[in-house]
């Protein structure tokens, strides 16, 4: 055989070995298309197992665990890796997940789904919770074939907040009337065409740092810091520090609260809210947190150096940045019809939820001369020193009022809210 004919039979051959092993291998994706792509995650746990978690696991862990953390009424933390996980469930890649979600009685239930092997693992612990019966304090593990279950959002709103809407993520069975429920899951908006983006470079090594102080500069009576890393700003396709953003006049503070608030009302943040500690508002990102001070003195009045703007790693309101045990702030309403005036002092649950409906609302210009039937107090303690608002209550509409920011006119929900609330004293 000459030396030109094996070397075209070699070819052949080759050819011939390719072209099998590569329909075999089409074949058999073919015949589990869900396996396509794999992650064993079996091997390499990406939380510690359920059983191994830490009884006294406290949140500050589960934040940097980075669980899916849903505490009502509406804070949620890593929504992005919940979601990370759904995707990855649908493209057929192994994958897991630890879902915490606390109770009314602030209990947590610690939850895990992971999906391998083309099935659903799923445990629930169950134990931390004080007011379930000590029968159903145990880890519940059950599994569930994937060619007959699939994980689903629910189409129906499960709870609706003034921040967040929840929805459930349901395990739902593909043969049968059958659904097994998850979690909450929080539908969260994701931004789109910012004028700036905050960048968080996290760094353990780096405790509380001065980004901009007060006597740097006249425009602010208060210092700017960073907590467990370093921050950057995306503005005009240019990266640049924070500092450098502010003492050139590239953004302001006042500008990063407003966008801030302005996402938490339009449910495009995760979080915004308010501790009761004199109004610190804290708004809470994937992967940062941003907290400005305004805490109250022991004497009553607002203390510059409780004004403190800090940008810093998620649970950072729960570390030694801010104390949620300090002096709490109270809410009063006085009924200003009729000679004697009542006035109440609302309990935290009802002071959260009407400080969380005035703090993010939009104040417009006023449209009616109307009276206010109640006035909302902060720091009811110190006369001189009161943030008030009017509470116009009509059958249609409710408005608060606020002085030199004009009016805001409550949506159905809120006025719920409110309603439920006034009723509650003073009925």
């Amino acid at each position: 055989m000459k030396k030109k004919t094996k070397i075209i039979l070699i070819i052949v051959g080759m050819l011939v070995l390719a072209s099998s092993i590569f329909f075999a291998v089409s074949y058999k994706v073919a015949q589990n298309p869900k396996n396509v792509i794999k992650n064993e995650v079996g091997n390499n746990q990406k939380y510690t197992p359920i059983e191994d978690v830490p009884f006294d696991y406290n949140f500050a862990d589960m934040v940097e665990d980075k669980c899916y953390i849903v505490m009502p009424p509406n804070i949620v933390y890593h929504i992005k890796e919940l979601n990370n996980f759904i995707e990855n469930v649908n493209r057929g890649i192994s994958d897991e997940i630890m879902i915490i979600e606390y109770t009314k009685e602030e209990q947590p239930i610690l939850t895990n789904l992971k999906y391998i092997d083309n099935k659903f693992i799923l445990k629930v612990d169950n134990r931390r919770d004080g007011y379930a019966k000590e029968e159903d304090k145990k880890i519940i593990t059950k599994e569930y074939d994937a060619n007959k279950y699939e994980l689903v959002k629910s189409d129906i709103q499960k709870k609706i907040s003034n921040i967040t809407t929840y929805y459930q993520l349901d395990l739902k069975s593909k043969e049968a009337d059958e659904t097994i429920t998850i979690c909450n899951y929080a539908d969260v908006k994701k931004l789109e065409n910012e004028r700036f983006k905050i960048v968080f470079n996290k760094d353990e090594s780096i405790d509380k740092s001065l980004i901009l102080g007060r006597d740097e500069t006249n425009k602010y009576d208060y210092d700017i810091y960073s907590y467990k890393g370093t921050v950057d700003i995306i503005i005009n396709e240019e990266k640049i520090s924070l500092r450098d953003a502010l003492i050139n006049d590239k953004i302001t503070v006042e500008e990063i609260l407003e966008k801030a608030n302005k996402d938490a009302r339009e449910d495009k943040t995760i979080f915004g809210s308010v501790y009761l500690d004199g109004g610190s508002s804290f708004y809470i990102y994937d992967d940062y947190e941003i907290l400005k001070c305004h805490k109250l003195s022991s004497i009553g009045k607002w203390n510059p150096g409780y004004k403190d703007l800090y940008i810093g790693v998620p649970s950072m309101v729960t570390s030694s940045v801010l104390d949620p045990n300090s002096a709490k702030l109270t809410i009063t309403m006085g009924n200003v019809w009729g000679e004697e005036k009542k006035t109440v002092t609302l309990n935290d649950e009802d002071t959260s939820a009407l400080y969380q409906i005035i703090q993010f609302l939009e104040f417009k210009k006023e449209t009616c001369d109307g009276l206010s039937n109640y006035y909302i107090s902060l720091n009811s303690e110190t006369e001189n020193n009161l943030e008030q608002y009017g509470l116009e209550t009509y059958e249609s509409a409710y408005h608060i009022t606020a002085k030199n920011q004009g009016e805001a006119i409550l949506s159905e929900e809120q006025r719920n809210i409110v309603k439920q609330i006034i009723n509650k004293y003073f009925n």
